[in-house]
């Protein structure tokens, strides 16, 4: 059965993206119009070290 894919998914990838790309945190908060950076920092927890060499196949 297909997984359903609503709007917080391509939110949550595009933060993740931005984030994984080097993007300040703070630029991301603002984009996401989080007041509270607390709040944009739950994006951070699949940037980790087994993440770091992955590439997307967007850039590929």
């Amino acid at each position: 059965m297909p997984k359903q894919v609503k709007a917080h998914t391509f939110r949550h990838t595009f933060a993740t993206q931005l984030l994984k790309n080097g993007t300040n945190i703070r630029n991301v908060q603002e984009l996401l119009g989080h007041s509270y950076l607390k709040t944009t920092e739950l994006y951070t927890h699949v940037i980790g070290s087994r993440f770091s060499h992955t590439t997307s196949p967007i850039d590929r």
